[in-house]
């Protein structure tokens, strides 16, 4: 992309009376576009060849899937090596890529978080249903409460 362009990656929560550029007012919420969803006769270049014309058109990445978006990445490499492609084109589609690149790379990030539950046993909480179980100390009686066992000499029947 060029610069002062930009993807939205994630939805953008709009005010109530938002307008545009041209000072239409945008229906709240805004609908980000689409792809279309790959279809059965095409490959994976051609449907890569596809996300990569919808992003350059659209500049819109939040509705697309990983997969989708690494198409594109993969789709892009074959793009600029037709022929009759500009320099003005070349450049736009390696912005693209750098795009994507950086969008892979903090989704891929986002995904490695874990939330904040410990899982280090010596970091449970004292109390509630997270803590640590913990036998109740077994009560040994006083020395001398219970006499000595022993076996008798002789049994009786």
């Amino acid at each position: 992309m060029t610069a002062g362009t930009y993807t939205r990656d994630y939805p953008i929560d709009l005010p109530a009376g938002a307008v545009n550029a041209q000072g239409d007012a945008i229906a709240y919420p805004a609908q980000l576009p689409h792809c279309a969803p790959e279809q059965p006769t095409e490959g994976t270049l051609g449907h890569g060849l596809r996300v990569l014309a919808f992003i350059l058109a659209e500049s819109v990445t939040a509705t697309l899937s990983d997969l989708e978006l690494e198409r594109a990445e993969y789709a892009a490499g074959f793009a600029v090596t037709a022929r009759e492609i500009l320099p003005i084109a070349v450049t736009r589609i390696s912005d693209v890529r750098h795009i994507i690149a950086s969008i892979l790379k903090t989704r891929k990030a986002w995904d490695a978080v874990t939330c904040d539950t410990p899982t280090d046993p010596d970091r449970r909480p004292i109390d509630g249903p997270m803590a640590k179980l913990t036998p109740r100390p077994i009560a040994n009686p006083p020395a001398g409460a219970y006499g000595e066992l022993r076996a008798p000499d002789r049994v009786q029947f």
